[in-house]
């Protein structure tokens, strides 16, 4: 605690140790304001001594200050830089001080960092660069989690913000007995999500992330009462192969982590300029830390001390930490907000939640089973890089070429942009969107003669999965699909937008958690098999019927735009039945009780319709050419119209013509609909980024229509659509989850009175 580090006119940069120092020391009273100024001032202060920084080449590295909130609770902030201090050290240093306050002398001599240091000058330098060059050889792509635009930041130091998390008391029992059960550590296990999160995110089956160790040697006396940073950070290199078991891979993760042991005390510099990789190109960009809890109760000789929060820099743009604090898992996230958004450190904690959900399950899952549970963020860049292990056919298991398997295979790659998909890799992991859901289905059934549903995505994600699907007899078409039917939550009843589709409904229902079941409603005639209905009335009727089998107290009914209204009809026709929903959740309705009907804005629902309104937009697309591309670009266009025209329309022109059938007659059934007041509880949610044009009035419409005490909530997103989308969908679902938490603590309260 009286080092420095000097380096200017030396050879190498050295540690110096001042034989006396005063510690800066600052007192301020803030006991005379009121709680919400209080509030703002300890965030003054903290922000900015945070921001101090220190310089290095002067000792102290650390400095307290003490504000008086009151005559028994103050608030202290005590900055530290980590070269001089290492979180190992933060309980050794309390036990100090609380002897020093009775007037005790600790007992038992303690280790030194000079002790430390001589054990480094034994080492063999050349075991740890021979176990490193092995451990790294042939990784050559750093594993990037998050958005290389904001890499190149401003230099400007900022404070780092934080996300944390109680994981669920079941999920860290199971955890626990998880690991005893398949004799890993819990670390191999913890490692081996974070793994699989990485290689998610990133489409990389050979991936790193960084791991904080202790670096206090075991074999080294006295370590572990030792003051000083003996902290490291080293990498951790996870090849996740997608048949292997996954209890047999994390045996081998349990494995590797003992080998790694003994040298895990080399500088990262030193590790970097061993590896495959550039000098200055990243091996990872996440850093974990495991049993490290984020906050902490200690009691002192009467009085207690309480870490409300660490607000220390994090060198990387998100350091992660899952350990228990008092019996309960807690997950941890520090983040850099240039780096990271608000929205991604949630899904983190989202994905990595659902991760060790899996590992827990039952079953002998393999690894591709586990990656595939995680749908990756939209990279801000439209190329697509896999890094996956080469499948064979004979190994696939599936007929040889011009198979079945290979022509959806060759359709998925080519609606998805990318090469080289396996059979049993996820649509949406490689980062399917819905409206390439809908051309894969469609160029499918077109070219295999299949007659599946887009539904069919919620069980069957994988070239392999959907095969099996057609070999099976399909249910009769029901309005009613089931996106997630599990779990001991309110059930979620859901219609979409005004296309008709649930299959955009995934990203939400699996953000919501695996306890939460979630059902989505389709409307007639999207398949193109039926005719669309054209009363609101009747298609809540119709859905309402079809939700009756497995629809059980309490209810909740979520419409999104065009969906809401439907919804809204729903909760009528049961308050009128004597069942009132629990809780009603509109998403940017476009209800009004004084609407004038319209003419719809769709182009017309037939076949020559469709072909002049692809026409006009053939001619403003021919503009934007060059000229030595028109002509050509003319041919291809013309050849499709002529095609609609000769009544031989592609399967993308039948998918359109079905899908303006559906939205002519949901626009019209939406002009004709009167909607009356309704009494329910309600809460609303508007998108934050809505054309204000078009925001104003249907929020005063919406918010007329319902009780006076419904809440209003924004949530991300310029539409729905992008508000469900996976950059957004985290912070939809998370206030979701909250009113539905709400909910059930009111039934609760209900119940116990």
């Amino acid at each position: 605690m009286r080092t420095s580090f000097l380096w200017d006119d030396l050879k190498r940069p050295v540690q110096v140790v001042h034989r006396k120092l005063k510690v800066p020391f600052e007192h301020l009273d803030l006991s005379g304001l009121d709680h919400e100024t209080r509030g703002h001032r300890l965030a003054e202060i903290q922000e900015k001594d945070f921001l101090r920084g220190f310089d290095v080449r002067r000792a102290p590295l650390l400095r307290v200050t003490i504000v008086r909130l009151g005559d028994r609770e103050h608030y202290m902030f005590w900055n530290r830089h980590h070269l001089i201090l290492d979180r190992w050290c933060v309980d050794l240093l309390f036990e100090e001080l609380f002897a020093a306050y009775r007037g005790e002398s600790v007992s038992g001599v303690p280790g030194t960092f000079k002790d430390y240091v001589a054990w480094l000058q034994q080492q063999d330098a050349r075991l740890p660069e021979e176990y490193w060059r092995k451990a790294l050889a042939g990784f050559t792509e750093p594993s990037l989690m998050f958005p290389p635009g904001v890499r190149n930041g401003t230099g400007v130091r900022q404070v780092a913000k934080s996300l944390e998390v109680e994981l669920p008391g079941d999920l860290g029992a199971m955890l626990i007995d998880f690991a005893a059960k398949t004799h890993i550590s819990f670390a191999a296990l913890v490692q081996g999500a974070v793994g699989i999160l990485v290689s998610a995110w990133t489409g990389h089956n050979d991936v790193a992330f960084g791991l904080t160790v202790s670096g206090r040697p075991p074999d080294l006396p006295k370590m572990d009462s030792a003051m000083g940073s003996f902290i490291n950070n080293v990498p951790t290199r996870i090849v996740l192969p997608s048949v292997m078991r996954a209890r047999d891979w994390l045996q081998s993760i349990h494995q590797a982590q003992a080998q790694r042991f003994r040298y895990e005390h080399v500088s990262p510099s030193e590790i970097q300029r061993w590896s495959p990789l550039r000098p200055n190109q990243p091996l990872f960009d996440l850093l974990t830390l495991l049993h490290s809890p984020p906050a902490e109760r200690r009691q002192g000789p009467g009085f207690v001390v309480e870490q409300l929060e660490s607000m220390g820099p994090t060198a990387y743009p998100m350091t992660l930490s899952i350990g228990e604090v008092k019996g309960r898992m807690q997950f941890n996230a520090l983040y850099q907000p240039s780096f990271v958004s608000d929205e991604l450190a949630r899904k983190v904690y989202s994905d990595l939640r659902e991760i060790l959900s899996a590992l827990c399950e039952p079953g002998d899952k393999t690894v591709g089973e586990l990656v595939s549970r995680v749908i990756a963020p939209a990279r801000p860049s439209s190329s697509v890089t896999l890094d996956h292990a080469a499948r064979t056919t004979a190994e696939s298991g599936l007929p040889s070429p011009e198979s079945p398997a290979d022509e959806l295979t060759q359709i998925m790659e080519a609606v998805l942009g990318i090469d080289g998909i396996g059979v049993d890799d996820d649509f949406f992991a490689l980062g399917g969107t819905s409206i390439q859901a809908a051309r894969l289905f469609t160029e499918m059934n077109h070219r295999l003669g299949y007659d599946l549903p887009l539904s069919t995505l919620f069980r069957s994600a994988n070239v392999r999965d959907i095969l099996r699907a057609a070999g099976k007899e399909q249910p009769p078409r029901s309005a009613l699909v089931e996106i997630q039917s599990h779990g001991n939550r309110p059930r979620i009843f859901a219609v979409s937008g005004i296309g008709g589709h649930t299959i955009g409904l995934r990203d939400l229902a699996r953000s919501l958690g695996r306890d939460q079941p979630v059902f989505g409603l389709e409307s007639p005639g999207i398949d193109g098999a039926g005719q669309p209905m054209r009363r609101i009335e009747d298609i809540a009727s119709l859905f309402l019927k079809q939700m009756a089998p497995v629809s059980s107290d309490p209810i909740v009914l979520l419409g999104i735009c065009w969906g809401a209204t439907v919804v809204f009809e729903m909760a009528h026709q049961l308050t009128q039945s004597g069942s009132t929903p629990e809780l009603l959740i509109l998403v940017d309705p476009s209800m009004s009780d004084s609407a004038i009907p319209t003419e719809s804005a769709h182009p017309p629902a037939t076949l020559l319709g469709l072909a002049l309104e692809r026409a006009r937009l053939y001619v403003r697309e021919l503009r934007a050419q060059e000229r030595g591309e028109r002509l050509p670009f003319l041919k291809e266009k013309a050849q499709n119209v002529s095609s609609a025209l000769l009544n031989r329309p592609s399967a993308e022109l039948q998918r359109e013509m079905v899908e303006n059938r559906v939205l002519d007659a949901h626009s019209e059934a939406a002009e004709r609909y009167r909607p009356t007041p309704y009494r329910g509880r309600t809460t609303l949610l508007f998108t934050s980024e809505r054309e204000s044009d078009l925001g104003t009035e249907i929020r005063r419409d919406a918010v007329r229509l319902l009780p006076s005490n419904s809440p209003v909530f924004e949530i991300p997103g310029k539409d729905t659509g992008d508000a469900l989308s996976r950059n957004n969908v985290g912070p939809f679902a998370q206030r979701i989850e909250s009113e539905v938490e709400t909910l059930i603590s009111c039934l609760a309260s209900s119940l116990s009175e």
